[in-house]
This record gives C-alpha cells, sequence and structure tokens, in this order.
C-alpha cells in the first residue's frame, strides 16, 4: 500500500475564541487533488492556510510520514491566490522568481522557469511585461510559478474566482494537464463545482469549517449527503479517480 503524501490528524483552527476549522483526519496519497467545496466562509481558505503553514493551529501535519512544522510546510508548499500577485518583470523572470528566492541559480532557476510555463501553455509568452497578461494568462504563470519549485504539496485558493467563463475553462485544462503531469499533492479549495469535478480525484465539503461529505467526485454529485450538497454541485460531468479519505 502507498504511504500517504499528506496526512493531518486532528487540524483546529480557533479565531476570538470561535473555532473556524475542524478536521479531525485527513490521508492523501501521493499526486492525489483534493477539491475542498464550500459556500463563503466555510472554512475552505483557512484550511489551506493552515496546511501551509500561515496560521496557527493545532493538530499534527505530516508530510511523507514526517510530522513538519508550519516552517517547514511552507518551504515545502506552494500556495496559488484568488489574484495573481506578479513582480513586475518579464513572465519568464516570474516563472523563476520563486526558485530564486530558495537560493537556486540563475541558469537552473530559467530552465525550470520554463519548463514551468510550457507545462500552462505560456512559453511564447516567455518574453513579455507580466502585467501586460490577461486575468487568465496571469493565473497560469502564478501556477507556472508554483509548480517551478517543485512543491510536495501544490494549494490552490480559489484560482480562477475572478476570471470570466472563457477563461475559466481555459485554466480548467491547463490546470488538467499541469496536475495530471506533475508530482505534487495538491489541495484546491473552490467555489465553482465544474472545477472540482473536473480536476478532483477524492472531494469534500466544508461548512462551518467541518467536513460533512467527502468521497469520490462522482459518488458526491450523485448521491449528496444534503440540500447544500446538491447545490454546491449542481453539475454532472464529473470524472471519478483514486483519492484519499477525509472525516
Amino acid at each position: 500500500m502507498t504511504a500517504p503524501a499528506l496526512t493531518v490528524e486532528a487540524l483546529r483552527v480557533e479565531r476570538q475564541g470561535r473555532v473556524t476549522l475542524a478536521v479531525e483526519r485527513l490521508e492523501l496519497p501521493p499526486r492525489c487533488v483534493l477539491a475542498v467545496v464550500g459556500r463563503n466562509g466555510a472554512g475552505k481558505t483557512t484550511l489551506l492556510h493552515a496546511l501551509a503553514g500561515l496560521v496557527p493551529h493545532d493538530g499534527t501535519v505530516r508530510l511523507d510520514g514526517v510530522v513538519t512544522a508550519p516552517e517547514a510546510r511552507r518551504r515545502r508548499s506552494a500556495l496559488v491566490l484568488q489574484r495573481a500577485a506578479l513582480a513586475r518583470a518579464s513572465v519568464e523572470a516570474n516563472a523563476a522568481h520563486g526558485l530564486r528566492l530558495r537560493g537556486v541559480g540563475r541558469d537552473e532557476a530559467r530552465a525550470r522557469g520554463r519548463a514551468a510555463l510550457a507545462a500552462v501553455g505560456l512559453e511564447a509568452l516567455s518574453g513579455r511585461d507580466a502585467r501586460t497578461l490577461s486575468g487568465g494568462e496571469a493565473q497560469r504563470l502564478a501556477l507556472a510559478r508554483a509548480l517551478a519549485v517543485e512543491p510536495a504539496l501544490l494549494l490552490l485558493d480559489e484560482p480562477s474566482t475572478h476570471l470570466d467563463a472563457v477563461g475559466r475553462a481555459e485554466l480548467r485544462e491547463h490546470l488538467a494537464r499541469a496536475l495530471g503531469a506533475g508530482t505534487a499533492t495538491t489541495v484546491l479549495a473552490t467555489h465553482d463545482p465544474r472545477e472540482a469535478l473536473r480536476l478532483a480525484t477524492w472531494l469534500v465539503v466544508l461548512d462551518g469549517g467541518r467536513p460533512v461529505q467527502e468521497g469520490l467526485p462522482a459518488d458526491v454529485a450523485a448521491r449528496p449527503a444534503s440540500e447544500l450538497v446538491a447545490r454546491l454541485l449542481e453539475v454532472d460531468d464529473a470524472g471519478p479517480g483514486p483519492g484519499g479519505a477525509i472525516r
């Protein structure tokens, strides 16, 4: 049996005396894509930030079976935000930016950045000023920058939120190809059911910071446990796949 790439036990986040996230156990195998769906304020972003070591929390997080402190997880993860935060530089320089911050040499960083750009279909724009990109292109560049550092844990925080329908569809397809070819274990927070059902190999629905249903995407969509879950997954283009477990 393959050992879990990510294991979480008793993960709990409190803010001003209120529990905003409570996940008793989470196990994901290598290369799993977990989609986390829920209403605004359900705890999706909080979960990503806790996994990335960006917010104080209780509980244990293991990467490849090893308990990791928040500092270590920050080094081994990459977070893509709702809006791409790009440097005033070329597309190529932005793709290599995270590597340079990690001390990777210029030539190696450039080569790995170019490979990541190719993975998201932006290699032809490598010389462009990143500030001239469309919203969808900017999000693909943010994804390339994250992929270039070869993270153990890739965290995607509603990456298509601010895109139009065409941009969302294009980003979904580039994500599908990049995640399928990559080695990271991915946690995707999303409000878009098509994104969740197209990309995920395992799915969890959060409400009030707690999981209320989990399973293979097609199974959850076909047999929602509540009216809330049914409303959140009102599409039928799911594809099943191997996953993990969360409860």
